[in-house]
């Protein structure tokens, strides 16, 4: 029997041993044969686009109902395969397209090394992979998070921007040498709320010479201090 064809057996028979699960609403999906999606067809076709934001972020989808609800599994659930499943879903959204066209690296924003070791992966991470496996434009960990700040939800806008202020930094030999300089980035994180985090680590690779930074979540949330949002 051919390998591709052992393939597409094997994957019937472990579907229906182990029913894939959409990542989103975490139904259980009609089996597939020889090929799964993270996502049901029905969460594929029902999220609301965040789009382009004011700040020209560009988001797959507003932080509510089960899109919230895989955030917070990827963040808190060790659940890293919800990353892989917006990546899945941007690859539907023609301004996704757009900001990785011509993109020559994608960043992750990063934890600090105490956040890193709690959780054991960090989340923009494994978003940041996942796009670049779609994509293929590499993915490079070009900042450092040099202050161990408190995680931002329920802080004002205000509070927002000064707990991260000095909180990153280009990391040695590579955001300050010529694999940024000129480049044109691609910069990732979980959720977009007031953008404050984003900014920051902006501000780092542009000041390394990145001739330009663009901004992608897996989510946006409107501004609100009652909800975990980003860090």
């Amino acid at each position: 029997m051919p390998p591709n064809v052992i393939a597409k057996v094997a994957d019937y028979f472990l579907s229906v041993i182990y029913p894939p699960v959409c990542e989103l609403c975490r139904e259980i999906q009609p089996v597939v044969y020889g090929g799964l999606s993270p996502v049901c067809d029905i969460c594929r076709d029902s999220i609301e686009p965040a789009d382009v934001l004011p700040d020209g972020c560009v988001a797959v989808t507003v932080y509510t109902g089960p899109a919230r609800n895989a955030v917070l599994r990827l963040k808190y659930g060790n659940r890293p395969r919800v990353a892989a499943a917006f990546a899945y879903l941007s690859s539907f959204l023609p301004s996704f397209k757009t900001v990785m066209g011509g993109a020559d690296f994608i960043v992750p924003v990063p934890l600090h090394a105490n956040r890193l070791k709690t959780r054991g992966f960090n989340q923009a991470e494994a978003f940041a992979d996942a796009l670049s496996y779609i994509y293929a434009v590499p993915a490079a960990d070009f900042i450092l998070r040099i202050k161990d700040t408190p995680p931002q939800w329920g802080l004002s806008a205000e509070e927002r921007n000064a707990n991260v202020a000095g909180a990153f930094a280009g990391k040695d030999g590579a955001a300050g040498a010529d694999s940024v300089r000129g480049k044109t980035i691609v910069l990732v994180d979980d959720v977009h709320t007031t953008g404050a985090t984003l900014r920051e680590c902006a501000r780092i690779l542009t000041a390394a010479g990145a001739n330009e930074v663009r901004l992608l979540t897996m989510t946006y949330a409107s501004f609100r201090n009652d909800i975990p949002a980003g860090e």
